[in-house]
């Protein structure tokens, strides 16, 4: 029930893309990127805990066939997929804004706190609003779709 496309597969590869080749230096850093990409392009779609689980060992078990059998998924991504987590929004104000992995949590919260901070001091119309991890992954999710071309 689920419609997938190749236009899908062609958002995990841009995605891929679109991170800074200076902070993808080991295959397990490109292999937790492309894990993440999928993440946001397939799982996050599928709204049963029936297929998330599916999709979670199917994709946990590619990592050995990517990497060699003797590495495993918990080997190269360190964390809860739920706080696997890429954004280019870390450094706010940059010229150039580097798409990265997010290993700080509580950094990136206070980050768009900064942010929500700004636009509350220069708008009229205040957005009080109570950021929480939770809250945030999903701003760094909808940040990556609106980053790509025609995203929205």
């Amino acid at each position: 029930h689920y419609t997938f496309n190749l236009r899908d597969l062609a958002s995990v590869v841009q995605g891929v893309l679109s991170a800074d080749p200076k902070a993808v230096l080991e295959p397990a850093d490109l292999c937790r990127l492309w894990a993440h990409e999928n993440l946001r392009v397939f799982r996050d779609r599928l709204i049963g805990g029936e297929d998330r689980e599916w999709f979670d060992s199917v994709l946990q078990g590619l990592v050995p066939e990517i990497l060699g059998e003797d590495t495993a998924w918990s080997d190269v991504v360190k964390v809860d997929v739920a706080q696997l987590l890429y954004g280019d929004f870390m450094v706010p104000g940059a010229e150039a804004r580097v798409y990265a992995e997010i290993t700080d949590t509580a950094r990136m919260v206070s980050v768009v706190e900064e942010c929500l901070d700004d636009y509350n001091a220069t708008n009229t119309k205040k957005m009080p609003l109570v950021m929480f991890v939770d809250a945030v992954a999903h701003v760094a999710r909808i940040s990556r779709v609106l980053r790509q071309p025609r995203g929205n």
